[in-house]
């Protein structure tokens, strides 16, 4: 009696609609009963049994599915999972073109034992139909919670309604309003959300305009701030758990009053050459600064303040290194189809074009191979055009 409390209730099913087979033999042996006389099978017709149009579905398809662990792949019900009950009882299942479902047992030692497996079989089919029914319920949760749980990414959202066997009903915002899947898996995918964000919050913040930039795109600071505190910046702003959203402001706070934002003059054509790709990743590592070129012939550094004075060293130091090895020609060019954004990268070379003019830094060496292509190039012009 204490274990039936535990037990899922054995479905009603009408024994008329029901047709058992069995075989007896005679034949000649030291026993009475033949090998073959243990087997058993019973028919029913999926229309007599108390079904819906859709649990006969599902029991369709769990029919076609036996050798499958799951029923992912299935047209109607990738978010159903065959039941381990379904799966692990040694029978043979087979459905004909007149929906009759045929179940036949010969694994256990006596005839009685094999219908009472069919039997069980047949139970399993029609519980797990019932149980696995498609229902909508209704679950809000915020888009911004969504992209926090999920990391912004779709793919984890997919494998989490793929791994718990629901689907999600997105609004147009991206927030979340339901789930489509049996009660027993919405029930368990729910319960895991509400796990993880019962206690998060999220609170405005803007982030000041001259930082932001830096700190959104650029700071490994204000990552590893987020990280330690559990949090993520989204659409302006913090969410984290209720418990860690004091501390993470407060330390938000020092670090936007430790940055700062200046300017270091560089001669325009230069500046190509002072923040090259190496020496931008430099400064990015050892002093965890954003360096921008403005059209005025500055460089605007945004990072922590203390690190300004040496910062300023640093590209000062290199504009005047290359004062001395980068030099400047005008040369003639007449030329008006060439491509002088994609010239510039292919020679490493800082180019300035005027009214039959252009004015190239680089390089010694460049400089002087760039003057002999231009006037190759021009010199095939003048021979097609004559």
């Amino acid at each position: 009696d204490e274990l039936k409390k535990l037990c899922t209730p054995v479905p009603e099913i009408p024994s008329e609609a029901i047709r058992q087979y069995t075989t007896n033999y005679v034949f000649p042996g030291p026993s009475i009963r033949h090998p073959l006389s243990r087997e058993a099978s019973i028919r029913v017709d999926l229309g007599s049994l108390d079904l819906s149009p859709e649990e006969r579905e599902i029991v369709r398809e769990m029919v076609g599915t036996m050798d499958m662990p799951t029923l992912q792949d299935i047209r109607h019900y990738e978010h159903f999972r065959l039941p381990k009950l379904l799966r692990d009882v040694p029978v043979v299942v087979e459905m004909n073109e007149k929906d009759e479902l045929t179940i036949h047992s010969s694994q256990c030692p006596t005839r009685q034992q094999n219908l009472g497996l069919c039997y069980y079989r047949l139970s399993g089919f029609i519980h797990e139909a019932k149980s696995l029914k498609s229902v909508t319920r209704e679950y809000v949760l915020p888009k911004i919670y969504l992209e926090f749980l999920f990391d912004s990414d779709e793919e984890k959202i997919r494998k989490f309604q793929e791994k718990q066997y629901v689907q999600f009903k997105r609004n147009e915002d991206g927030s979340l309003s339901g789930m489509i899947g049996s009660e027993e898996a919405i029930d368990n995918a729910i319960k895991l959300l509400n796990d993880v964000s019962h206690d998060l919050v999220d609170e405005d913040c803007p982030l000041p305009p001259e930082y932001s930039g830096y700190l959104l795109e650029h700071s490994s600071k204000f990552e590893e701030l987020l990280l330690t505190h559990e949090a993520a910046y989204l659409d302006g702003k913090l969410v984290t758990y209720s418990s860690s959203l004091q501390n993470l402001r407060e330390d938000l706070d020092d670090l936007i009053s430790s940055l700062d934002s200046w300017q270091v003059d560089c001669p325009v054509h230069l500046h190509k050459f002072v923040m090259d790709p190496e020496m931008k990743k430099s400064l990015a590592a050892d002093n965890d600064v954003l360096v921008i070129f403005n059209e005025d012939g500055k460089f605007t550094v945004t990072g922590p303040g203390t690190f300004r004075e040496t910062v300023d060293y640093t590209i000062a130091g290199k504009i005047q290194r290359l004062k001395d090895d980068i030099v400047t020609e005008t040369l003639p060019c007449t030329l008006s189809d060439i491509n002088w954004e994609k010239m510039s990268q292919q020679f490493n070379v800082y180019l300035d074009v005027g009214s039959g003019s252009v004015r190239v830094t680089g390089e010694h060496e460049i400089v002087k191979e760039f003057g002999v292509f231009l006037a190759k190039k021009e010199a095939r012009r003048k021979t097609q055009t004559n």
